[in-house]
């Protein structure tokens, strides 16, 4: 790396962390104004208070990376610009597009952290926070968040499961009753009941049973590291004849689908899942989910992966303006930039309503606003070239 190199962006990294910090103590005063009065209503402890803010804090301020980007960008770029050190630098053989390498790559490695913070870390602050909130502030019963209660759910293939409850925590089920239809769905050739089952982790081979050896039981997504153990288990089996067989076990173990236990939990909200535990949810509850419920979280989905390039297609596009502040006035400048996240912000709500209402396709919907602003980028680098030095 260049001493060019480093002192653009040395520039940069200042004016954005800064510009973060002063937004993250805005969005954390704006949370508290807005949460406080009634979370004091039920007198809880201070440190509770304290984490709940600390963990609802994330996923707020991930929200305005990109806008933080841009405005980083305008600052330091548009700083040098305006002091003429950008025309000199373009006047000495360096193009406008190399002087924006640097720039690329921090934008890039800003937008590689927030995926992985979307993927890793909001997820649990997210629900981490709703625990503090309903369990340690409101005084609910643990249960509140870690149990679902009368549950009735479509599995893979034709697999119905009800239960009692599901306990996330203890990943134990209540009276589960598992029926395995055929594959035209009028006839069931398995049903199990149980008193309750609960998820131990073992190797595949150590387990009693395979998958629920039903027609059409979806025991294709097992899964390999894990096994359920049902207590006082009946079994109704249809055989060849069209003869019901019942058999019971006081303890039998299977394995069933992959990550099953994450989705009988189903108050765990999509915030707070990752890209593949939404992409598991909807595969296991493709046919339980109808109309816009699914497109809504399969745009969701595709939305965890979009948005982190949105940092950088933003930063570039508030690169090409930041770099002619020296011919234009800096607050022009800074004004289309800011009209160019407004409009991102715009076609990417468009985008979300359009795919969860069907009216697009969800990936469509998820990627409208950075298909729209990727050309623009492209269009506006390859003009930069053409910026008049005067």
């Amino acid at each position: 790396m260049t001493i060019l190199d480093r002192y653009i962006l040395r520039e940069f990294v200042k004016g954005f962390l800064l510009i973060l910090a002063v937004f993250s103590g805005i969005l954390l005063l704006k949370e508290i104004l807005r949460s406080l009065t009634s979370i004091l209503v039920d007198n809880p402890e201070a440190y509770q208070v304290v984490l709940y803010f600390i963990n609802k804090l994330p996923g707020e301020v991930l929200e305005i990376v990109p806008v933080t980007a841009v405005l980083a960008m305008m600052f330091a770029v548009g700083s040098m610009a305006k002091r003429k050190e950008v025309l000199a630098i373009h006047a000495s053989g360096v193009s406008y597009i190399r002087v924006a390498r640097p720039l690329a790559l921090a934008t890039a490695g800003i937008a590689l952290t927030v995926f992985v913070c979307n993927e890793v870390v909001i997820p649990r602050c997210e629900a981490r926070a709703r625990y503090i909130k309903k369990v340690k502030i409101d005084g609910r019963d643990e249960s509140f968040v870690t149990q679902n209660r009368n549950i009735t759910t479509k599995g893979m293939g034709n697999r119905f499961y009800d239960m009692k409850s599901f306990d996330g925590e203890r990943k134990v089920m209540e009276r589960p009753t598992i029926t395995d239809h055929s594959e035209d769905g009028r006839t069931i050739v398995q049903r199990i009941d149980a008193a309750y089952a609960e998820l131990v982790a073992r190797d595949n081979e150590d387990a009693t049973s395979a998958a629920l050896p039903a027609k059409g039981n979806g025991s294709k997504g097992a899964t390999t590291g894990s096994y359920w153990r049902f207590y006082d288990m009946t079994r109704r089996r249809m055989d060849e004849e069209g003869n019901m067989r019942y058999e019971f076990f006081p303890v039998h173990e299977m394995l069933l689908e992959e990550n099953l236990d994450r989705f009988l939990a189903t108050n765990k909200r999509p915030n707070e899942m990752n890209f593949n535990e939404l992409r598991t949810f909807l595969r296991i509850q493709r046919r339980n989910l109808r109309g816009t419920g699914f497109l809504r979280i399969r745009t969701n989905m595709h939305e965890k992966i979009a948005f982190p390039v949105s940092v950088f297609l933003l930063g570039m596009i508030g690169y090409t303006f930041a770099v002619r502040a020296s011919i234009r006035s800096l607050v022009m400048e800074f004004g289309l930039a800011l009209t160019s996240v407004v409009g991102y912000y715009v076609l990417l709500a468009i985008g979300g309503k359009a795919g969860g209402a069907g009216i697009v396709p969800p990936l469509l919907g998820a990627w409208l606003a950075n298909v729209v602003f990727g050309a623009l980028t492209v269009w506006r680098f390859r003009a930069l070239e053409r910026v008049p030095r005067g």
